[in-house]
């Protein structure tokens, strides 16, 4: 089976998921990884499918064409290599950071490159920005890979001086996995 990365946006609305699931089912094909969310009031999807032997991304173009229309979105499909469909074993301990304080500038751009600069890759990143009636705060989420356990102890030293130096909260705890 082959392997392509399907990305759609546009205003958030309901039935988003449904119609661009339904046109992949219609045509035999099966979801893998995905992740979908609404910023702001824009909605968003990146997923990777499966298609069958002899399958060819222009059989679904008519039709994602007919749903952009509809529901006013972007979409388009990229094929992957291989290689590139594979999931990919982790390299390392899941752990997850958790930074929130005053929304500033940089916030993103310091944490990550402190991330960058320990070579620790980052999986997946949440952020959101919120408001009081005093001040505007910010959460930030990352999901990050430690290559090596001995690891978390200098990380977290460094994000302590990060986060004191812009006045933000930062917290690390591996993640839990379930048994099933």
């Amino acid at each position: 089976m082959k392997h392509y990365l399907l990305f759609a946006a546009g205003k958030d609305r309901p039935g988003i998921v449904a119609a661009i699931s339904r046109i992949l089912y219609r045509h035999g094909c099966n979801m893998a990884d995905s992740t979908m969310t609404r910023i702001a009031s824009e909605f968003a999807m990146l997923l990777i499918f499966q298609a069958p032997a002899g399958w060819r991304a222009e059989r679904i173009g008519q039709e994602l064409q007919r749903c952009e229309k509809r529901l006013g979105l972007f979409t388009g499909i990229k094929p992957l290599a291989s290689s590139e469909s594979r999931a990919l074993k982790p390299k390392g301990r899941a752990h997850i950071i958790s930074v929130y304080g005053a929304d500033r500038p940089g916030i993103v751009y310091r944490v990550s490159r402190c991330l960058a600069s320990k070579r620790i890759n980052i999986t997946h990143v949440s952020t959101h920005r919120t408001e009081t009636s005093r001040a505007a705060g910010y959460v930030m989420l990352l999901e990050v890979e430690l290559p090596s356990l001995r690891m978390a102890a200098g990380l977290n030293k460094s994000l302590g001086r990060l986060a004191s130096g812009m006045g933000l909260h930062v917290s690390m705890r591996p993640v839990e996995t379930a048994k099933l």
